[in-house]
């Protein structure tokens, strides 16, 4: 079980960043008698933490992480549960590329993922890594140049890892997070991968053929080839045996990623793996210039066998941390006085209600769906009374844990807003174009305003225009004044 958000105090013993050679040291304190400590060890940052200890036995190892002197990614080396349980194996003898903890996909006509031929595959490169503290947590964040073969730079990532200190209680929790953009002078670049591409996670020898996986709702999606399921779901779960010892291991997605819910893939013979993917075998994502794809996963490793129900509560203890708009307010929901006008409606169990109503993650039915061929389709919300707001996020077919329904994303819209019920109408963002995301973010500057309005203009990916489906249309206030109220 998770405690409660953490306020940390910060002692950091150092006043640069990682240096050649140099062993630097941050210490986190919660209370006294704890402590954390985050290390440069030639190739590797090593994090220890937990109370702090006898001085003959040492804090425990929370990770190891290389990145200096790394042939072809950074990753995480070893990944440790609370009693000091390794579960992650690196560069094993049958797939050498298999490292850890790692992320990695394709980028134009590149393979970051694999290693081989050395001369024809990407390299991940690190350019600068320094610690990074924040209030309940202590890590690093590192700035990655992604490469082709001949060094050019095709992307540059902003990743960060970070431990969220628990008083040493279970489980070992990470964060990890990734922006990545195309390269300066680089044009729209297209990302691609198998179906194991992604954040990926290479469990010790001793789970292979021998481990369990858990997902949400328990759903477990279908066969790929082989022993190889796919199956989306806000987080997987992996039960097993380490150094003789059970373990349990989930991954996180979060419901703000653009490709959200995860497509997780799985596989236990004849080893076992675990991998967050974005679905890009069957969508690719065309990342255009200046653009910023934002990724939050996390990571939490157990001592034991973990029952589902105590995994969801991790998973909520997860969204409650990585919050992004927990200073503003969802005023779409109906208990703010937000009512909904559709275009159409396919009926009862489409209706327009359905996209304001917060559930999207069940069952096919929890969307709006319009009627065939009445165009054009549009959502028209009315906020009950003026609103400032700044945000708004739509949640569209493929937001919904089925495999195909990435199909089904709607590819060309307008967001507008008016002072009156039928406009005129004024666009709030530029007119989106092709797009292929599951979950859309649409940041402006501050509005009031009454009426806003989704105008779908092709609805579909093969650009058909049958249909309009939303999932969920959310629309955020930074208003303080605004009552937000539990609903069970």
């Amino acid at each position: 079980m998770f405690p409660k958000p953490l306020h940390l105090s910060i002692l950091i013993a150092l006043g640069i960043a990682w240096a050649g050679g140099e062993r630097v040291r941050a210490a986190a304190q919660s209370r006294p008698g704890d402590a954390v400590e985050l290390v440069r060890e030639g190739d590797e940052i090593v994090l220890r933490g937990g109370p702090r200890p006898a001085p003959q036995v040492g804090r425990r190892l929370v990770l190891r992480y290389r990145d200096r002197a790394v042939p072809f990614k950074p990753y995480v080396k070893e990944l440790f549960t609370p009693g000091g349980v390794n579960v992650v194996v690196d560069s094993p003898a049958d797939h050498v590329h298999h490292h850890g903890l790692m992320l990695a996909v394709g980028a134009d006509e590149i393979d970051f993922w694999g290693e081989e031929p050395a001369d024809a595959v990407g390299r991940e490169i690190t350019v600068s890594t320094e610690p990074l503290t924040e209030e309940g947590a202590v890590g690093f964040r590192s700035r990655i140049e992604w490469q082709a073969p001949d060094g050019s730079a095709i992307l540059r990532e902003r990743r960060s890892v970070v431990w969220r200190h628990n008083e040493g209680k279970e489980p070992t929790y990470l964060i990890w997070r990734s922006e990545i953009t195309p390269a300066p002078g680089q044009d729209d670049v297209n990302l691609w991968g198998r179906h194991y591409f992604g954040l990926g996670m290479r469990f010790v020898e001793s789970m292979s053929e021998a481990t369990t996986f858990l997902h949400a709702d328990g759903v477990e999606g279908r066969i790929y080839r082989g022993d190889e399921r796919l199956t989306p779901g806000r987080w997987c779960a992996a039960q097993g045996t380490a150094e003789g010892k059970p373990v349990t291991i989930a991954m996180f997605d979060h419901p703000l990623n653009p490709r959200y819910p995860a497509t997780w893939f799985i596989m236990n013979v004849p080893f076992a793996y675990l991998s967050a993917t974005a679905n890009l075998e069957a969508q690719p994502r065309l990342l255009g210039r200046g653009e910023i794809i934002h990724l939050r996963y996390g990571i939490a490793v157990w001592d034991g066998h973990i029952a589902p129900d105590e995994i969801e509560t991790a998973y909520d203890r997860f969204l409650a941390s990585e919050n992004l708009l927990r200073d503003h307010v969802n005023v779409a929901r109906s208990e703010h006085g937000t009512t909904v006008h559709a275009s159409s409606e396919y009926g009862a169990d489409y209706e327009g209600g359905k996209a304001i109503d917060g559930r999207y993650l069940k069952r096919e039915t929890d969307k709006w769906n319009s009627a065939a061929n009445v165009t054009p389709h549009y959502l028209r919300l009315d906020l009950g009374q003026p609103r400032l707001i700044d945000v708004i996020v739509l949640r569209h077919e493929g937001a919904l844990p089925v495999l195909d329904g990435h199909s089904y994303n709607t590819a060309d819209f307008r967001l507008q807003h008016s002072g009156r019920p039928w406009g005129p109408w004024i666009d709030l963002v530029r007119p989106v174009r092709n797009n292929t995301d599951n979950v859309t973010i649409h940041v402006f500057e501050p509005t009031e305003t009454r009426y806003v309005r989704l105008l779908i203009e092709t609805g579909e990916q093969n650009g058909s225009n049958t249909y309009g489906r939303i999932a969920e249309f959310e629309v955020y206030s930074p208003d303080s004044k605004v009552q937000t109220e539990v609903i069970e």
